[in-house]
């Protein structure tokens, strides 16, 4: 009877396949779990170095904006200096004694603004033609000496820079043009397009030739320009009064008449101003002395001598 009770050896060789059942199934959920973990860290450390490298670009962007952002405004800056506007400045310069503008400074300030808006090309530092400019002042003023047209390095409008001529005298001609003549012989503009002209006191030489004469073209040597003003001059500083000059045609004569007299003076055109104005002063107080009056002339052409009739 005792021996058939033997079923527990049975049981305990069962407990270990129970148990190795359950250990595995414990195994198994520890690993999944152990993977999950190890994929939420790669997850977090992709997360971390993504976030690491926007922070980063962000740094190098806020380093490199203030240089990008000069560096457009210096663009800018290149290019609108580049510009230039169609209204120059107009500078006045009268350093020559006696040189006078015969015009309104309005009439050369609107000619500067003209000649700048004739031409797109002129609207940039790169493509304006300022000798151009300069000609075109020039020919239409000839009565400015020089003329210069600068272009600024920094900022947008031109300066035209002129300088008159200095007007030396008033040549009448045969065709009834009254011209203003400076220094050089050239006739700058018509007496009638200067204000008062009376009040610059001029002499006014007539001139018998019977050339067309023209502004802005050479109607006289400058030679005979000085020799004409140093004989007022000089005629002046004694107290005379000019009442006529006149330049015969074909000859390098001065004919002159002072106030108070009726007869001519004849200078030589050629020789020198002073010498022949005290001839004439000579010959005229020894006259009074003596109580003569030439009828036609005294010349003093001829160095050295003087003649009356």
């Amino acid at each position: 009877m005792f021996s058939k009770k033997n079923p527990t050896p049975n049981l305990e060789r069962r407990r270990p396949a129970t148990s190795a059942g359950s250990s595995t199934v414990f195994s198994y959920h520890a690993n999944r779990s152990t993977q999950a973990g190890t994929q939420k860290t790669r997850v977090n450390e992709a997360t971390r170095v993504a976030a690491t490298a926007r922070h980063t670009k962000r740094l190098a962007w806020l380093k490199r904006g203030p240089a990008v952002v000069g560096s457009v405004i210096l663009g800018l800056f290149a290019v609108f200096n580049l510009l230039l506007s169609s209204h120059p400045k107009v500078v006045p310069l009268t350093a020559t004694p006696g040189a006078i503008f015969l015009r309104n400074s309005q009439a050369y300030a609107a000619a500067a603004d003209e000649a700048l808006a004739s031409s797109v090309l002129n609207r940039t530092k790169v493509t304006i033609n300022t000798e151009h400019l300069t000609q075109a002042l020039q020919s239409k003023f000839p009565e400015l000496a020089h003329v210069t047209v600068s272009v600024p390095f920094i900022g947008s409008q031109p300066t035209v820079y002129i300088q008159p001529a200095t007007p030396a005298l008033l040549l009448s001609t045969t065709d009834g043009q009254l011209l203003v003549v400076d220094r050089s012989g050239r006739a700058l503009l018509a007496a009638a397009q200067v204000p008062h002209i009376d009040k610059l006191g001029l002499p006014v030489v007539a001139d018998r030739s019977g050339l067309s004469v023209q502004a802005g073209g050479f109607v006289l040597p400058s030679t005979s320009v000085s020799f004409i003003t140093e004989v007022a001059r000089q005629l002046k500083a004694k107290g005379l009064s000019i009442t006529a000059l006149d330049l015969p045609a074909g000859t390098s004569e001065l004919d002159l008449k002072v106030s108070g007299v009726s007869y001519l003076v004849k200078y030589n055109l050629r020789g020198n101003a002073r010498v022949e104005v005290g001839a004439f002063l000579a010959v005229k107080q020894q006259l009074e002395r003596e109580h003569k009056t030439p009828g036609s002339y005294i010349d003093v052409r001829v160095e050295d001598r003087a003649y009356y009739r």
